[in-house]
């Protein structure tokens, strides 16, 4: 158990910009996810490579015998899912991959929040005070401006102060 809390998990990608593949660290969350489809599509390779065959029962099951000695197998029957539908595939627990997941663009938004996290440290401590307030704990501009006794202008004044420095801030990370 100690050696999975030092586990490192990483995916290559290739780099847009340059065409080269570059590791990317990963969390174990992302890691899995990313992988989870393509073992799945493994496991069904080998499974689709074996003989379809009925169970006791007269289920469609994947033979489990050595196909050197497989009567299925000898008597020339082809391997596969050949007939089979997508109900057939669902009424036997069996997955479609989910392909909405896309591990690069989740890199891309967890640096463009690391990014931001670093520009709003920039501020001020009454500029960050002020974004927790409106953008965290949801409070509106002139809820801010009675907690701080200012006019709402003003708050409105300092938010796009606030706008600019992101702006500029950005740019650097």
């Amino acid at each position: 158990m100690e050696n999975n809390k030092c586990k490192q998990y990483y995916l290559t990608v290739k780099n847009t910009m340059t065409g080269k593949y570059e590791k990317v660290f990963v969390t174990e969350e992302v890691y899995r996810a990313y992988k989870k489809p393509i073992r799945k599509e493994q496991s069904r390779e080998r499974r689709e490579n074996r003989c379809l065959v009925k169970n006791k029962f007269g289920n469609l099951v994947r033979c489990t015998e050595d196909c050197n000695t497989c009567e299925y197998y000898l008597s020339g029957q082809k391997p596969g899912v050949n007939g089979l539908s997508l109900d057939t595939f669902k009424e036997q627990g069996l997955e479609i991959a989910d392909t909405q997941f896309d591990p690069e663009a989740e890199l891309i938004e967890r640096q463009e929040k690391e990014a931001l996290h670093k520009a709003i440290t920039t501020l001020t401590p009454r500029q960050q005070e002020i974004v927790q307030m409106i953008f965290f704990d949801g409070k509106s501009q002139n809820e801010v401006a009675d907690i701080f006794g200012i006019s709402a202008q003003a708050v409105s004044n300092v938010m796009a102060r606030i706008y600019a420095s992101l702006e500029k801030n950005l740019k650097k990370f």
